[in-house]
């Protein structure tokens, strides 16, 4: 009868410490970091001031906001614009000093740095147990790879024939669907040197949001010619004419690359890799551009789309 007591007792902390092991064998570590030198503004540009800007967790997961810094920060939820929301703050980290969260309720949540508030980023907390796959973009909608261009149809494009390494200026051509409540936007990118000719072979990253809410995310994006990456975004929650869209395009460069895209992977990359242009997407102006819209560009390509946006690089 001792015996079965003992057995008994042995049971039951196996079955609880199976049941902690089972519970935590879904929990992840979650590492933010402040980047080194974001305490003077420049980051914002690239879109690094946090590192990662958007990560992914799950309910129950730590996330830990590490200060690698030099400079004191903060990590609030909310935005420059609106202020903190009141969902976490870690108060002022000195260099060197963590801070530790965990999360039970799933959404989107943007925070910022009260002390230097160009540094901003986005988290997103998916359900306890979901699976966080590396293609961001799974989770924002989903890009096709057409072998006919949505900005040029059946005709083909007159590619520059430079060597990318004597390109000294990158423009970037945005053509997208109308947007509409409760429809998905469609979006492709191309880009362009100054003699308006198509650059072929560029890298670059893509984040589409719209109420500061993002509805596609992609990294990695490669286009050249025949082979025309087609975004296409989550249904788009609000009017683009109460709440405008903005696209982020990170250029990364000209060529090809091997694994990940760092100085030490790079092969035969050029132009100003990492830097990051914003575009909006405002329905009802028709046609939207940067300041720095260059005509004679505009006139060599035939655009049938209905938002059009050129930036330069």
């Amino acid at each position: 009868m001792q015996n079965l007591g003992l057995g008994l007792m042995i049971l039951s902390m196996s079955l609880a410490f199976t049941a902690i092991g089972t519970e935590s064998a879904f929990a992840e570590v979650i590492k933010i970091e402040n980047a080194r030198g974001s305490s003077e503004q420049g980051c914002e540009v690239t879109n690094l001031c946090f590192v990662p800007s958007y990560a992914t967790a799950r309910v129950g997961d730590t996330i830990i906001f590490l200060n690698g810094d030099d400079a004191a920060h903060t990590a609030t939820s909310g935005t420059p614009m609106t202020g903190p929301d009141g969902v976490w703050d870690s108060g002022l980290q000195q260099p060197g000093v963590d801070y530790e969260l965990i999360l039970d309720t799933t959404g989107t949540f943007d925070y910022f740095c009260m002390v230097h508030p160009w540094m901003a980023g986005q988290l997103q907390i998916l359900p306890e147990g979901a699976k966080i796959t590396d293609d961001t973009s799974s989770n924002y909608g989903t890009t096709v790879d057409q072998i006919e261009s949505v900005i040029y149809g059946d005709n083909t494009p007159e590619v520059s024939d430079k060597d990318p390494g004597v390109i000294s200026e990158v423009f970037a051509n945005i053509v997208t669907s109308d947007g509409a409540k409760d429809s998905p936007l469609i979006v492709e990118v191309e880009f362009m040197e100054s003699d308006g000719f198509v650059i072929n072979h560029v890298n670059y990253d893509i984040k589409i949001s719209q109420n500061e809410q993002v509805i596609f995310a992609e990294e990695d994006a490669h286009r050249h010619l025949f082979k025309y990456p087609v975004h296409t975004t989550a249904p788009l929650e609000y009017d683009p004419k109460d709440y405008p869209v903005d696209i982020d395009v990170t250029f990364q460069g000209i060529g090809h690359f091997i694994g990940s895209l760092n100085e030490d992977a790079i092969l035969g990359i050029h132009g100003p890799v990492g830097q990051t242009s914003t575009f909006q997407v405002v329905p009802e102006f028709g046609v939207v551009a940067s300041l720095v819209l260059v005509i004679s560009i505009v006139a060599v390509i035939g655009f049938s789309a209905k938002t059009r946006l050129i930036q330069r690089f």
